[in-house]
């Protein structure tokens, strides 16, 4: 499948760099913005990236999807290993506080 223009704004440094960044614990918006990717180009990459990831698994859109999953869960990972650190110290309050403004799907309120 030829790649389409959004998948060519997008270099594949960029994006790398941007999912290093976010492994690291940058915000996504953060890491674009110092990897050079605009808001609005990351948004409709998102979005067609994942279209074509339903049609297509091996797409580049796809793998750069996963990839872009990978660094997330890495950040998540991070912060839960921070959190125990500072639980363990009684400061457990801040971190809960940190992991449901920045994981809310994950951590937010049940209630």
């Amino acid at each position: 499948m030829p790649q389409r223009a959004i998948f060519k704004s997008i270099t594949d440094e960029s994006w790398a760099q941007m999912c290093l960044l976010t492994a690291q614990g940058h915000h996504r918006r953060v890491a674009c913005r110092i990897a050079g990717i605009s808001k609005s180009t990351l948004s409709r990459y998102l979005q067609r990236a994942a279209a074509e990831a339903a049609v297509d698994s091996e797409s580049i859109g796809a793998r750069r999807l996963d990839l872009l999953d990978r660094a997330e869960a890495a950040d998540a990972m991070t912060l839960e290993e921070l959190g125990l650190k500072h639980a363990k110290a009684g400061n457990w309050q801040a971190v809960e506080f940190f992991l449901k403004r920045r994981h809310e799907a994950e951590y937010g309120d049940l209630g």
